[in-house]
């Protein structure tokens, strides 16, 4: 579309989401996700960003809560950043990176 001139919008994103997920593209839909989810963080939308994670029609995987809290570290958010971390933490227990972030959060807030 961008090679045309033509700018996506909102309803671009939705279209390819739901392609995806009408065809069982799930690792692509992730991918899409994650993006928005990234996007909106990185701007402050954090409540909007969970709002996407909330209405997603798979479960979110670590790449989408490793976005979110790392736009909660960046904007102080403690109270999402401890909702985001536990569902973090119960798909990688063991990724040690995770538990240092929070940590981080926690020491600055």
């Amino acid at each position: 579309m961008m090679d045309l001139g033509i700018d996506p919008n909102y309803i671009t994103f939705v279209s390819v989401l739901s392609a995806c997920n009408r065809n069982e593209l799930v690792n692509q839909g992730f991918k899409y996700y994650t993006c928005m989810v990234d996007l909106l963080g990185h701007a402050g939308c954090l409540d909007e960003a969970m709002q996407v994670i909330d209405a997603m029609p798979i479960h979110p995987d670590s790449s989408v809560w490793g976005s979110l809290l790392a736009a909660c570290r960046k904007f102080r958010n403690m109270e999402l950043s401890s909702k985001v971390a536990q569902n973090l933490f119960m798909i990688e227990l063991h990724n040690f990176g995770n538990y240092v972030c929070i940590a981080w959060n926690v020491g600055r807030s």
